[in-house]
């Protein structure tokens, strides 16, 4: 995909895997900064369960719950930024977001079994909404974009 100008794509498996492992780590990452930021912002200790397990939504009143919101909220800006650079393409927002959170959610079943809490659903669905829904969005913008002639008229 280089450039800017989209024609016809032949399918290519070996790029659509390395574009999902990419935006799978970028996912991991992101979260990671996201929880490492609220877990010292409302001071309480980062831990692998916030990742992978809904046991921080047991308590919904608890620091440690708002923590783990804040940070899946935030990572969906991270998500956002992700989708821009390694996806590059609107039509494609939602499959690959798609793919990351349901990838996210086989982990959390291999973790710790399918997550229960109605708060953690709702939680991740909205950040797969806000990170496709405004990638999509971005990414429709680059591409409307006008290309530069300028190369063209100078040598005319």
């Amino acid at each position: 995909m280089a450039g800017t100008f989209y024609g016809r794509e032949k399918y290519d498996p070996q790029l659509i895997i390395s574009q999902i492992i990419i935006m799978q780590c970028l996912h991991y990452l992101g979260l990671g900064f996201s929880y490492f930021l609220m877990d010292t912002l409302m001071g309480v200790p980062l831990t692998l369960s916030q990742f992978f397990s809904d046991d921080a939504f047991s308590n919904i009143s608890t620091r440690m719950a708002w923590a783990t919101i804040f940070g899946i909220l935030i990572n969906s800006i991270f998500n956002i930024a992700a989708l821009i650079v390694v996806v590059e393409r609107a039509k494609k927002c939602l499959d690959y977001g798609g793919t990351v959170y349901f990838l996210h959610i086989c982990f959390c079943f291999m973790f710790n079994g399918i997550p229960g809490c109605w708060q953690w659903w709702l939680c991740n669905i909205l950040a797969l909404i806000i990170a496709v829904v405004f990638g999509e969005y971005v990414c429709a913008n680059r591409e409307l974009r006008e290309i530069p002639m300028t190369r063209l008229a100078s040598r005319a």
